[in-house]
């Protein structure tokens, strides 16, 4: 038949010779295909929505014009229309749907579909709404991209990105201002050993290379090379902190089970289109990159990924430095351009669930004959869940202090369901509370009431499943067994979380020369803290004191430790004063050099600033 004879030669040709007009072709061709009619005397089927893109598909790419550049269809489209219809032989027909699957793949792969209807993901409709360009589009996908690849064909699969091993071949062998030809190409992704022939790989490399060239940051020289565009040259290192690297842990079968681009195409869509640094990108093609404002940065930095668990508990005995290392752990992740991601809060006896997650209360309404109103005022929980939902671009952080000096099961209240992760995502979802559901939607009042409030994923997703903590969110915690009012958590709650626990003689070794030369003070010399407190400890331990009860070394604050005075104040004030009322509130003697009817504090206090070490009993040491 003619369609065979005339025109699959030039698909075919076609195909290999412009891939990335194909992939537009194939966008344009999928838009709004449900509504494409086929006007053909030869054929009344109503065909596949798979046949009506391979039809579509086939005008996008110009192919089937019969006298010139502005002429379409004629007598060859209704022979394609006869083609797709079925009325040729099966043999012919297997072999443009060949042909047609090459150029399917791609398009799978590169994310213009979200579902296996063939529907448009949002950045591929963006293209067909003529929104963006291709090369805007491709330019998105590559910082996105990335696979697996073994140079032995034994060993487990590795991930790589495409775009970051492609910068750091260039930057290693200063090629910033060289051509780049196929050879060069195929040794940065095609040196794998597999049971892929050589010709299939020199094809994805051809493909490869099309696809590179089509983006904002290469230019084709022809014969098959490419150089860097000069307005990425210098931006190079920028344009590898933008890559994409949230999958770089995944193995090859978590990453197929999560990416299949057949069964799970939404996701893979999503993830492949993740257009954070769409303004940037384009600033800096257009050779605008001095415009680029402060959130370049502040996105770079919510980009990098967070190497910590998203819910977890630091304890240990009171000064370990639990405070002090998730406060600088929190500045480093959550303090972006002096933009606070993160809320402090500190848990107590009293505290409830209205006051964590939210709560109505009363307020005056300034009205004479209703005086009263009342307020939805969400709590620290809630104000940080909301933010994560409106911004999934950056990371938010509760941070909560002394979490085991309140109910914890009574706090958190349904919210405990959360904290169930998969993927960094509550694995449980929580129906709504009417009062919440108040807060977010009602349609005078809420917060996401407008359509635009909210990306369309997290609004459906709250809608349809209720409350859930996204990937974005993080729980971080200090505890201390030490306190008086502290409160016991049950099994399914600690399981939750992962625990570090803190070293009472645990001291960084960028801060051991900081301890040398702090000493307390009294009438007959000097004790170097850091021995004292150690010794102390040894001692307390000896008398069976739980490990809880010791003394870390920040117990005094770094600013007195700096202090030779107020270090020699903050351990009569502190030190003796916690050792007094707290670990030895029953048997001081055991501790203190006192016979225990005479024993009180201001006599303790006294008695060191005479005798310094021998107001304790047997702490080995002698002073300095």
């Amino acid at each position: 038949m003619a369609i065979l004879e005339s025109i699959s030669g030039r698909f075919d040709e076609s195909l290999k010779a412009d891939k990335v007009s194909t992939l537009q072709a194939l966008i344009f061709a999928s838009k709004n295909v449900n509504k494409y009619k086929l006007k053909n005397k030869n054929t009344d089927k109503e065909l596949k929505r798979y046949e009506k893109i391979v039809v579509r598909t086939i005008e996008g790419l110009d192919l089937y014009r019969t006298e010139g550049r502005n002429t379409y269809g004629g007598p060859v489209l209704e022979e394609a229309v006869q083609f797709i219809s079925g009325d040729i032989t099966e043999d012919k027909y297997k072999q443009l749907k060949t042909k047609f699957n090459k150029v399917y793949q791609d398009g799978g792969s590169l994310g213009i579909w979200s579902d296996s209807e063939l529907n448009l993901s949002p950045l591929a409709k963006r293209v067909a709404d003529h929104e963006i360009t291709m090369t805007r589009y491709l330019s998105i996908i590559f910082l996105n991209l990335f696979s697996f690849s073994t140079q032995d064909g034994k060993s487990e699969p590795k991930y790589f990105h495409f775009l970051e091993r492609l910068i750091d071949y260039i930057q290693v062998n200063k090629l910033e201002d060289s051509q780049i030809g196929l050879t060069q190409l195929s040794d940065v992704y095609f040196n794998f050993v597999d049971d892929t022939t050589q010709e299939h790989k020199d094809a994805q490399n051809r493909a490869l290379f099309q696809y590179l060239v089509g983006t904002y940051y290469f230019v084709d020289c022809g014969k098959y090379e490419f150089r860097v565009h000069k307005n990425w040259k210098n931006n190079l290192s920028l344009l590898k902190e933008m890559c994409n690297d949230e999958y770089k842990d995944l193995s090859l079968e978590e990453a197929v089970e999560k990416f299949n681009t057949r069964l799970k195409r939404s996701e893979s869509a999503l993830t492949l289109g993740d257009n954070t640094f769409e303004k940037e990108i384009t600033r800096i093609s257009e050779g605008l990159e001095e415009e680029l404002e402060t959130y370049t940065l502040t996105k770079l930095q919510n980009r990098i990924q967070i190497d910590q668990p998203y819910q977890q508990i630091y304890s240990g005995a009171p000064g370990t430095g639990k405070s002090f290392e998730l406060n600088e752990l929190a500045e480093k992740y959550f303090n972006i351009n002096n933009e606070i991601l993160y809320e402090r809060v500190t848990f107590h006896p009293n505290m409830n669930y209205g006051q964590f997650v939210g709560v109505f209360k009363t307020f005056p309404s300034g009205i004479q004959s209703a005086p009263v109103t009342y307020k939805f005022v969400p709590g620290t929980l809630l104000r940080q869940l909301e933010n994560a939902y409106k911004y999934p671009n950056k990371n938010f952080l509760i941070l909560i202090e002394e979490i085991n000096r309140a109910n914890v099961a009574s706090v958190f209240g349904d919210t405990f369901q959360l904290l169930d992760r998969k993927d960094g995502e509550s694995e449980y979802p929580i129906s709504m509370s009417e009062d919440i559901k108040y807060r977010f939607f009602d349609k005078d009042e809420g917060i996401f009431k407008d359509k635009d409030s909210l990306p369309k994923d997290v609004k459906s997703k709250l809608q349809a499943k209720g409350l859930f903590f996204p990937k974005n969110l993080f729980i971080w915690s200090t505890m201390n067994g030490a306190d008086q009012g502290v409160m016991p958590m049950d099994t399914a709650f600690k399981r939750r979380w992962e625990f570090v626990k803190f070293g009472v003689n645990d001291i960084p070794v960028e801060l051991e020369s900081f301890f040398e030369d702090k000493y307390i003070v009294y009438k007959g010399g000097h004790i170097h803290w850091n021995n004292l407190r150690m010794a102390i400890n040894d001692k307390l331990l000896s008398l069976n004191i739980s490990e809880d009860k010791l003394i870390g070394p920040y117990f005094i604050s770094m600013n007195a430790l700096k202090d030779k005075e107020k270090l020699t104040e903050s351990f009569k004030s502190k030190v003796l004063l916690y050792l007094f009322e707290d670990v030895m509130k029953v048997t001081p003697q055991r501790l203190f050099n006192f016979r225990a009817s005479e024993i009180h504090y201001s006599l303790l206090v006294s008695k060191f600033e005479n005798d310094g070490l021998d107001v304790f009993v047997d702490l080995g040491m002698d002073s300095k």
